[in-house]
């Protein structure tokens, strides 16, 4: 379990411990702006809700918003937060990421299985690859949750979601891309809902 949550923005650019983050964090492809804070207080603190959710054993976690782009932006401030806070791996796979791991890709078949924290940005429904990687992805998935390893799924909803009742239906209405046997995945003591509302 992590200590502390550790801000790549907070770290004294002069300290050791800077150096070490550095060149953990030069090992993804972050953009510059991972050293600076976001613009506001509220993305900080789902930021920091978000490690410490991933951190604990309650660890696979389903999340609602409404804006892709902001859901994009959040992760880059989430997983950089994640890496400095726990010296954990993680792995963003998109849909063309799900699709080169099902077509024999090993490193990234790899990563999917073994990474601290996998993230699945949202899925449009209508993308023909989603077929064909369905049962692939719940493999993986199943064998994840053996594992107890952070996992956490983004779904994208124009409904107003004000309670965990509203965030099953909207699972059960988006999960089809990968089944109903995926929502099981996601339910339960092991499992949290997320709605990430947007900054006003």
């Amino acid at each position: 379990m992590m200590n502390e949550i550790v801000y790549p923005w907070e770290i004294d650019h002069e300290s050791e411990a800077f150096y070490k983050l550095r060149s953990m964090v030069s090992m993804y492809d972050f953009p510059d702006t991972v050293w600076m804070a976001p613009d506001n207080i509220k993305m900080i603190n789902q930021v920091a809700d978000m490690v410490r959710f991933c951190s604990r054993t309650r660890n696979w976690v389903l999340c609602f918003c409404s804006s892709p782009s902001y859901m994009r932006e959040m992760y880059i401030c989430f997983t950089a937060t994640w890496v400095c806070s726990n010296d954990k791996r993680f792995c963003i796979a998109d849909i063309d990421y799900l699709v080169s791991a099902f077509y024999g890709d090993e490193e990234k078949r790899d990563n999917l299985e073994h990474t601290d924290l996998l993230i699945i940005p949202y899925v449009d429904r209508s993308n023909m690859s989603v077929v064909k990687i369905k049962g692939f992805v719940l493999s993986m998935l199943q064998r994840r949750k053996v594992k107890r390893l952070a996992t956490v799924y983004d779904i994208y909803t124009k409904k107003n979601i004000s309670s965990v009742d509203d965030c099953v239906a909207v699972s059960k209405d988006m999960l089809d891309t990968l089944g109903e046997m995926a929502l099981e995945l996601f339910v339960g003591n092991k499992a949290k809902y997320v709605y990430i509302s947007l900054p006003e």
